[in-house]
């Protein structure tokens, strides 16, 4: 699995607030889905969310392409939140930093950054 971007965003102008992870991953056939979840494990920073992404195979033939997937979580303590630690089954970790959205940042200049 190759994980091609990852982007995360905090949006504290939305009631409930919500945190947003997009996951793009290269994979070898479109027809396989993209699973993407909050492990039940989540380490020792209270401040870094651990999430697990994997590609569930498809039976169906198709090719290689890009596939987006996002993952929202509307929780009291989402603004507890400063980092995305994405693990996937393969083992491969990355990191990124929360990007927060309030009132001095618009959600579509996010969305085309």
């Amino acid at each position: 699995m190759n994980i091609s971007s990852l982007y995360a965003l905090l949006n504290l102008k939305e009631k409930p607030k919500a945190l947003y992870v997009h996951v793009r991953v290269h994979v070898l056939n479109d027809k396989d889905e993209l699973i993407i979840r909050k492990s039940d494990l989540q380490g020792i920073d209270p401040k870094t969310l651990i999430l697990t992404v994997k590609v569930e195979p498809s039976s169906f033939a198709g090719s290689a392409k890009e596939k987006d997937i996002v993952y929202i979580l509307r929780e009291e303590n989402v603004m507890n939140y400063n980092q995305i630690q994405l693990i996937t089954i393969d083992g491969d970790i990355l990191l990124k930093e929360i990007e927060v959205l309030d009132k001095n940042r618009s959600f579509e200049t996010e969305l085309i950054a």
